[in-house]
Protein backbone atom coordinates (compact mmCIF):
# COMPACT_ATOMS: atom_id res chain seq x y z
CA UNK A 1 0.00 0.00 0.00
CA UNK A 2 2.69 2.22 0.70
CA UNK A 3 4.57 1.84 -2.58
CA UNK A 4 1.30 2.64 -4.18
CA UNK A 5 0.73 5.83 -2.33
CA UNK A 6 4.40 6.70 -3.15
CA UNK A 7 4.13 5.70 -7.06
CA UNK A 8 0.59 7.86 -7.03
CA UNK A 9 2.75 10.97 -4.95
CA UNK A 10 5.48 10.60 -7.85
CA UNK A 11 3.50 10.58 -11.17
CA UNK A 12 1.09 12.99 -10.05
CA UNK A 13 3.73 15.71 -8.99
CA UNK A 14 5.52 14.77 -12.44
CA UNK A 15 2.35 16.15 -14.28
CA UNK A 16 3.01 19.42 -12.80
CA UNK A 17 6.60 19.66 -13.89
CA UNK A 18 4.75 19.26 -17.60
CA UNK A 19 5.51 22.12 -20.41
CA UNK A 20 3.66 23.55 -22.95
CA UNK A 21 5.71 20.78 -25.43
CA UNK A 22 4.43 17.94 -23.51
CA UNK A 23 1.01 18.78 -24.76
CA UNK A 24 -0.72 16.52 -27.33
CA UNK A 25 -2.28 19.09 -29.19
CA UNK A 26 -5.52 19.19 -30.70
CA UNK A 27 -6.41 19.50 -34.22
CA UNK A 28 -9.17 21.25 -35.64
CA UNK A 29 -10.79 20.36 -39.17
CA UNK A 30 -13.34 22.74 -41.35
CA UNK A 31 -14.65 20.88 -44.72
CA UNK A 32 -16.93 22.77 -47.21
CA UNK A 33 -20.25 21.38 -46.89
CA UNK A 34 -21.66 18.58 -48.83
CA UNK A 35 -24.31 20.52 -50.68
CA UNK A 36 -21.23 22.82 -52.03
CA UNK A 37 -18.78 20.23 -53.55
CA UNK A 38 -20.10 19.74 -56.46
CA UNK A 39 -19.48 23.63 -57.52
CA UNK A 40 -16.22 23.38 -56.06
CA UNK A 41 -13.49 23.06 -57.99
CA UNK A 42 -10.83 20.33 -58.25
CA UNK A 43 -8.28 22.44 -57.22
CA UNK A 44 -9.73 23.44 -54.01
CA UNK A 45 -8.93 21.72 -50.56
CA UNK A 46 -12.52 19.89 -49.53
CA UNK A 47 -11.01 20.09 -45.67
CA UNK A 48 -8.60 22.19 -43.83
CA UNK A 49 -6.84 20.73 -40.66
CA UNK A 50 -4.62 22.76 -38.53
CA UNK A 51 -3.40 22.54 -34.41
CA UNK A 52 -2.32 26.35 -33.77
CA UNK A 53 -2.96 29.58 -35.14
CA UNK A 54 -1.24 32.33 -33.92
CA UNK A 55 -1.09 36.49 -34.88
CA UNK A 56 1.75 38.35 -34.09
CA UNK A 57 0.42 41.62 -33.35
CA UNK A 58 3.33 43.45 -33.47
CA UNK A 59 4.83 42.31 -36.80
CA UNK A 60 1.19 41.91 -38.20
CA UNK A 61 1.82 38.45 -39.11
CA UNK A 62 -0.65 35.16 -39.14
CA UNK A 63 1.16 31.76 -38.32
CA UNK A 64 -1.11 28.60 -38.59
CA UNK A 65 0.03 25.17 -38.39
CA UNK A 66 -0.99 22.00 -39.32
CA UNK A 67 1.04 18.55 -38.49
CA UNK A 68 0.39 17.38 -41.86
CA UNK A 69 2.04 18.48 -45.14
CA UNK A 70 -1.15 18.08 -47.20
CA UNK A 71 -2.66 20.76 -44.95
CA UNK A 72 0.15 23.17 -43.81
CA UNK A 73 0.56 24.28 -48.34
CA UNK A 74 -2.30 26.04 -48.00
CA UNK A 75 -1.49 27.63 -44.72
CA UNK A 76 1.89 28.91 -45.86
CA UNK A 77 1.37 32.13 -47.45
CA UNK A 78 -1.49 33.62 -45.39
CA UNK A 79 -1.17 37.24 -45.29
CA UNK A 80 -3.04 39.66 -42.70
CA UNK A 81 -5.57 41.95 -44.59
CA UNK A 82 -6.92 43.13 -41.28
CA UNK A 83 -6.07 43.49 -37.39
CA UNK A 84 -8.50 45.43 -35.02
CA UNK A 85 -8.29 45.45 -31.44
CA UNK A 86 -11.52 44.88 -30.38
CA UNK A 87 -10.81 44.96 -26.45
CA UNK A 88 -7.95 45.33 -24.30
CA UNK A 89 -7.77 41.55 -24.56
CA UNK A 90 -9.07 40.48 -27.84
CA UNK A 91 -7.81 41.07 -31.60
CA UNK A 92 -10.01 40.46 -34.53
CA UNK A 93 -7.77 39.39 -37.37
CA UNK A 94 -8.85 38.65 -41.49
CA UNK A 95 -6.49 36.87 -43.35
CA UNK A 96 -6.13 35.68 -47.23
CA UNK A 97 -3.85 33.73 -49.40
CA UNK A 98 -4.12 33.03 -52.99
CA UNK A 99 -3.95 29.05 -52.76
CA UNK A 100 -4.42 28.61 -56.76
CA UNK A 101 -4.49 30.25 -59.84
CA UNK A 102 -4.18 29.18 -63.54
CA UNK A 103 -4.98 31.21 -66.37
CA UNK A 104 -4.69 29.54 -69.83
CA UNK A 105 -2.89 31.23 -72.69
CA UNK A 106 -5.20 33.07 -75.94
CA UNK A 107 -8.14 34.46 -73.83
CA UNK A 108 -9.44 31.05 -72.05
CA UNK A 109 -10.75 30.17 -69.22
CA UNK A 110 -8.95 30.52 -65.90
CA UNK A 111 -9.15 30.06 -61.93
CA UNK A 112 -8.48 31.89 -58.91
CA UNK A 113 -9.15 30.21 -55.61
CA UNK A 114 -8.45 32.50 -52.34
CA UNK A 115 -8.66 30.82 -49.15
CA UNK A 116 -9.76 33.50 -46.23
CA UNK A 117 -9.25 32.89 -42.42
CA UNK A 118 -11.53 35.32 -40.14
CA UNK A 119 -11.65 35.33 -36.14
CA UNK A 120 -10.45 36.30 -32.83
CA UNK A 121 -6.92 36.44 -31.15
CA UNK A 122 -6.20 37.35 -27.63
CA UNK A 123 -4.13 39.30 -26.11
CA UNK A 124 -1.04 37.39 -26.67
CA UNK A 125 -1.86 36.04 -29.87
CA UNK A 126 -3.52 33.06 -29.68
CA UNK A 127 -6.42 32.02 -31.64
CA UNK A 128 -8.81 29.30 -30.49
CA UNK A 129 -8.80 26.98 -33.15
CA UNK A 130 -12.71 25.77 -32.71
CA UNK A 131 -14.04 29.18 -33.34
CA UNK A 132 -12.00 30.67 -36.67
CA UNK A 133 -14.04 31.50 -40.09
CA UNK A 134 -12.69 29.92 -43.22
CA UNK A 135 -14.09 30.74 -46.73
CA UNK A 136 -13.01 29.60 -50.24
CA UNK A 137 -13.47 32.40 -52.88
CA UNK A 138 -13.23 30.46 -56.73
CA UNK A 139 -13.08 33.09 -59.08
CA UNK A 140 -13.81 31.91 -62.65
CA UNK A 141 -13.46 33.57 -65.97
CA UNK A 142 -14.52 31.73 -69.22
CA UNK A 143 -12.49 34.01 -71.02
CA UNK A 144 -9.87 35.69 -69.36
CA UNK A 145 -9.15 38.49 -71.83
CA UNK A 146 -13.11 39.57 -72.31
CA UNK A 147 -15.03 38.30 -69.39
CA UNK A 148 -15.79 39.34 -65.66
CA UNK A 149 -15.28 37.07 -63.39
CA UNK A 150 -17.88 34.55 -61.95
CA UNK A 151 -16.81 34.56 -57.87
CA UNK A 152 -18.75 31.61 -55.88
CA UNK A 153 -17.93 31.81 -51.84
CA UNK A 154 -17.88 28.92 -49.73
CA UNK A 155 -17.90 28.33 -46.10
CA UNK A 156 -15.87 25.88 -44.27
CA UNK A 157 -17.71 24.09 -41.24
CA UNK A 158 -16.43 22.53 -38.17
CA UNK A 159 -16.23 18.70 -38.50
CA UNK A 160 -13.96 17.51 -36.00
Amino acid sequence: MKSFLFVAILFSSAICFAGPEDRIHVQACYSIQDRDLSNVSYFAPKEICFEELTVDTRASKIYVYSNSSNYQQYLNDLKLTSLIRQTEDVFSYRAESVIFEQAERHCEDGIKLILKFEGNVDFSGFGNIDSQNLTLVQEYKADVCHSRAEVSEFKYVRTR
